[in-house]
């Protein structure tokens, strides 16, 4: 049995005591291959990976979940867009 490649850390976030690991993935695609950005996300405890097709917001996301989790608030880390909306002002 043939064994998919393991991928490689291609950059790392480090805001304070925490780093954030940005891994570089080859999937394949009905026309070839496609390039993902995977963000190792432990805001929950949990490890999970956050893909993107765009490495500008695989950055962005890494910065965003280094700089919650060093500022000691995981659960702005750990939020989704979709429920951040609803913490929005209500007026």
């Amino acid at each position: 049995m043939k064994r998919a490649k393991t991928s490689k850390i291609q950059r790392v976030m480090t805001r304070g005591n925490v780093t954030v690991k940005i891994y570089r993935r080859e999937r394949p695609y009905y026309d070839g291959k496609r390039m993902l950005w995977q963000v190792s996300d432990y805001s929950n405890g949990s490890r999970r990976l956050r893909e993107f097709a765009d490495h500008g917001h695989a950055m962005a996301e890494a910065e965003r979940i280094a700089r919650g989790l060093a500022t000691g608030e995981a659960i702005a880390a750990g939020i989704r867009n979709s429920e951040a909306a609803s913490y929005g002002p209500s007026c």
